[in-house]
């Protein structure tokens, strides 16, 4: 996250450690002594690596970056007038000076996990699911996903052991598929109800994972619309919108939406994965996608180096460049912070500063109705705020205006009949020594803001008028 180390994993197996301001290798590590992977998956928000093997198991691998902080005394002589911002390399690991005035000695680390055994021939396709903290000795661990070679999918739920702390299965379960050809992705859906199986001609398969032991197939969706073949395919942050690119450059956005005429009891079997997005209409083969791991920010390369940072809830481009014309983009990946992108072609990584502003808010999020995950239509929506960063920023400004509308036109239905025939009691029927009592009390309301009377209202009167809420009530017909 601070954007001064990088890694990645090849086919072999191997961790590879690069400091970004130089781009040397600092460090290489084999995560495993044995045959080498068929494939590999990683959550954008997560550290934990699925590897599937040859011999039909996964091996999970945690590899996390860490930084511990130096006083200036116990780095060797040579970096201790390192300038503030500077960054010098100590031998596997990063000596950074922060501008506040601290080292911080950082470098990435990997260890060995749980071994899954799965299936019996070679892993070609997974897709893993993390659900609660690494950090948490207890709870619920990792859902896993995995294509067999021959066209069996298996699901397994896991749960962290409370002696151990390791893993141990709870569920598995698996399901001849129709189609014995390799998929291009298998993907787990939010929460790991439901899984995905992409195939390049266009199709889409989801199948209910709520029981885990019973896998059954929910729907099969296309989602090309003629000549064409999938060649990207993506969960955005939150697994709910599945992001797919194609060879002619579209890239579409699609997620569960439940038809009008279903009832809202009904289960997930009841949803189907709608396109609601367009993020790309046309262009170069879609080569690489990547998602944000805090924003509705993803980032797109095509086979003619073209490389598109988008923002999917409002379809909002964000920038859009060339990183290296001509050429295809291999992979992408966004830095933790959202500050970075980072660019891999030709066998070479390259660095991008990424500034992403506001694109949830625009002309369109505000006035216009906009199609949430989750809803069965675009919607006019206020929710600027969550607990965490999956959801959904919703912006759309219609309910504040005619909200405050209707308060104020309910409120004035009462306040307005009251003034008027308060002030024609006041002048024309009291007292005298009434009328020097009230006027006076009157011109010092006004000039109160109201907001501040009503919250004094709120606190004093509200309490005394609950107590004789009838009688309050009956004065105004009497």
């Amino acid at each position: 996250d601070q954007r001064t180390l990088t890694w990645s994993v090849s086919n072999d197996a191997k961790l590879q450690v690069v400091s970004v301001s130089d781009g040397r290798e600092l460090a290489t590590e084999t995560l495993l002594n044995e045959a080498a992977p068929v494939c590999a998956s990683r959550s954008a928000s997560s550290n934990l690596v699925a590897l599937g093997m040859p011999d039909g198991a996964i091996r999970l691998s945690t590899v996390a970056g860490t930084s511990s902080v130096m006083e200036r005394s116990e780095l060797p002589t040579a970096l201790r007038d390192l300038a503030p911002g500077e960054v010098a390399r100590m031998d596997n690991r990063l000596v950074e000076h922060s501008d506040s005035g601290v080292f911080q000695l950082q470098t990435i680390e990997a260890s060995p996990g749980e071994t899954i055994e799965v299936g019996k021939a070679p892993l070609e396709r997974i897709d893993h699911l993390e659900r609660s903290s690494p950090e948490e000795m207890t709870g619920p661990g990792p859902v896993l996903l995995a294509w067999e070679r021959g066209g069996i999918l298996h699901a397994i739920s896991t749960r962290k052991d409370e002696i151990s702390g390791g893993l141990r299965v709870r569920e598995r379960g698996q399901i001849q598929l129709a189609r014995d050809d390799r998929p291009l992705a298998t993907l787990l859906m939010a929460r790991g109800a439901s899984a995905l199986v992409v195939y390049e001609d266009g199709l889409v398969v989801r199948y209910d994972l709520s029981n885990v032991e019973k896998i059954s197939e929910a729907e099969s969706q296309r989602v090309l619309d003629g000549d064409g073949r999938v060649t990207a395919a993506s969960m955005v942050l939150g697994r709910e919108t599945l992001l797919v690119g194609d060879s002619r450059g579209r890239v579409t956005a699609w997620f569960l939406v439940r038809p009008a005429s279903a009832n809202q009891g009904e289960a997930a079997a009841g949803l189907h994965l709608t396109m609601v997005h367009t993020l790309v209409t046309g262009g170069s083969r879609v080569t690489a996608l990547a998602s944000s791991a805090r924003s509705r920010a993803v980032a797109i390369g095509s086979e003619d180096g073209r490389v598109r940072v988008m923002y999917v809830t409002t379809e909002q481009p964000v920038a859009e460049f060339e990183a290296t014309p001509g050429k295809p983009v291999d992979a992408l990946r966004i830095s933790p912070r959202d500050d970075g992108l980072f660019v891999a072609i030709d066998g070479r990584l390259k660095n991008y500063d990424l500034h992403l502003g506001h694109p949830e808010a625009s002309f369109r999020a505000f006035f216009k109705a906009v199609w949430y995950e989750g809803y069965n239509e675009p919607q006019h929506i206020w929710q600027s705020s969550f607990a965490g960063v999956e959801p959904e920023i919703k912006l759309g400004l219609w309910p504040l205006v005619f909200g405050t509308l209707k308060a104020t036109l309910y409120a004035m239905l009462f306040a307005a009949p009251l003034a008027l025939l308060a002030a024609v009691y006041t002048s024309e029927f009291s007292p005298p020594a009434a009328r020097m009592r009230i006027k006076p009390a009157i011109e010092m309301m006004a000039s109160l803001p109201s907001v501040v009377l009503g919250f004094l209202a709120a606190l004093v009167l509200a309490p005394i008028l609950e107590t004789m809420l009838p009688a309050v009530l009956a004065s105004f017909v009497v």
